[in-house]
């Protein structure tokens, strides 16, 4: 899943948990009313330009101004039947859900429940590294923060996307894991920090991991339409949004399903609406009708809910972000709490899967900047600016492998003309060119990619993410090999024309 903010939480007093809270935000004391600088049909206008040029088949997005939502809207399509993307459609929010989690953690720690310094193996006992001295040093914070040692690589592999795997099952995994770094060193975001938070949840809970969201957090800020998988949006009666991938720079349709033993890493089915009533909880310095949503007593600007989030450079002001990617869908959460304002985005895409292409969390990032009258950011070209560079170079190494093949007796009347001290260079330069470059593209170029140690889990993954770059790679690679065997196997044989 791609990167995401640091996480800490500012908790409210210990009080009573979170039932019976009104579901209607409101705006809390203090905050101002905020005028925005474009008006809604421009911000609709700026928001669908922006959309088409980041190559996004549909997208929806919503605004909160003044610590309520004003405005939903939708554009593109949501499936390859054509139909329209809606304020309604249910698309993933990705690692935007894991601030679900950060809440859920919250929540216990206000009850009194939970300690944020507390060991996790004292929460999950499974949970085990193969540096045993630092499982046993990992706290709660650890995990919440990124701080736990695990590195991004290791939240990426493909083990972690086995639809039929357990929560039991990713912690033997986790235990044959080396940490990368000393828990509570280094920030570096990691899937299985939150998968493990999720244990954590369910163990201090004693309830499953959803229904803790549904009874705490999805009801009594009135999210009706945020759902644990797709089919049970389905079964609900709910559009859910065909995912798409690129092809070569081709948007297609694709299903990539997703594991439930991750969903703590942020993978629930939401609406832009639901998604917007959630931030305009975060832009209300996290009330609720004036009422803490980690604590469920009467909070204000002081002590409230908040997500102190990484220092967010991007704003002018005050404000936290995070972003959510998996391999079909993307998301935006951007908000300033101190003008209670927000934006979030879903769109059915991921256009920054494969290269540094603009994001949704670009486009929400700057509709955030231009909403309140300032400059956009803007700067990541789009995904088919990428793909259409990548063709070009795809289309001059098959040229070069069709010249190369033209070029195969030419290649075997030079070896007829050179003598020994030449052919040994002959042998040694066409080693190179067609066995070691193509093996080494197949072996170290996927683990640079993906950041992996291992070449089977690093394939693994590219097959997961990007089918389209892998198979080209495959393709050329034993394009090479084969033109190196049939160029040996000329020479040995004296077949070639002279």
């Amino acid at each position: 899943m791609a990167t995401a903010a640091l996480l800490s939480l500012v908790l409210a007093p210990v009080a009573a948990g979170a039932a019976g809270r009104p579901a209607v935000p409101s705006s809390a004391t203090g905050v101002r009313t905020h005028a925005l600088a474009l008006t809604l049909p421009e911000l609709d206008a700026f928001v669908e330009r922006r959309a088409d040029a980041a190559g996004l088949p549909g997208l929806a997005y919503g605004v909160v101004q003044d610590g309520a939502v004003v405005h939903t809207a939708a554009f593109g399509v949501a499936g390859a039947d054509g139909r329209p993307m809606t304020t309604t459609t249910v698309m993933n929010t990705a690692s935007v859900g894991k601030t679900y989690t950060a809440l859920a953690i919250a929540q216990l720690v206000a009850a009194g429940d939970l300690d944020l310094d507390a060991r996790g193996q004292q929460h999950v006992p499974g949970f085990d590294l193969l540096d045993r001295e630092a499982a046993a040093a990992v706290t709660v914070r650890h995990l919440l923060e990124h701080t736990s040692g695990l590195s991004t690589a290791d939240g990426n592999r493909p083990w972690l996307l086995d639809t039929g795997a357990r929560r039991q099952d990713l912690l033997e995994r986790i235990a044959d894991l080396q940490p990368a770094h000393p828990p509570g060193t280094v920030t570096e975001d990691c899937n299985l920090n939150y998968v493990l938070l999720g244990a954590v949840v369910e163990a201090v809970s004693g309830r499953d991991y959803f229904t803790y969201l549904q009874d705490e957090v999805l009801g009594p800020l009135g999210m009706t339409s945020t759902f644990r998988t797709a089919a049970d949006a389905r079964a609900a009666g709910r559009d859910v949004a065909d995912g798409y991938r690129y092809v070569l720079g081709l948007t297609r349709p694709a299903d990539v399903p997703m594991p439930l033993a991750a969903e703590a890493a942020g993978m629930q089915w939401t609406t832009i609406e639901d998604l917007a009533t959630y931030a305009a909880v975060l832009a209300d310095h996290g009330t609720v009708a004036g009422r803490s949503v980690v604590s469920g007593v009467p909070g204000s600007e002081d002590v409230d809910y908040d997500v102190d989030w990484q220092p967010a450079t991007w704003a002018p002001d005050d404000g936290f972000g995070h972003s959510g990617g998996w391999v079909t869908y993307t998301a935006g959460l951007e908000v300033l709490p101190h003008h209670g304002f927000a934006v979030v985005m879903l769109a059915n895409a991921n256009p920054a899967q494969a290269f540094p292409a603009e994001s949704t969390f670009d486009v929400a990032l700057d509709t955030m900047r231009v909403a309140n009258g300032w400059p956009e950011q803007g700067g990541s070209r789009g995904v088919g600016w990428y793909y259409a560079w990548a063709d070009v170079v795809i289309a001059l190494l098959a040229f070069g492998l069709v010249l190369r093949w033209l070029r195969l007796p030419a290649r075997t009347a030079r070896w007829a003309r050179t003598g020994p001290r030449g052919r040994r260079l002959l042998v040694a330069a066409w080693t190179t060119l067609d066995g070691l470059a193509p093996l080494a593209a197949v072996t170290v170029l996927p683990l640079v990619a993906t950041g992996m140690d291992d070449p089977g889990e690093a394939w693994a993954r590219l097959w997961t993410s990007v089918p389209d770059l892998a198979g080209v790679l495959l393709v050329l690679a034993v394009g090479s090999l084969a033109l190196g065997v049939a160029g040996t196997i000329r020479l040995r044989t004296g077949r070639a024309e002279t």
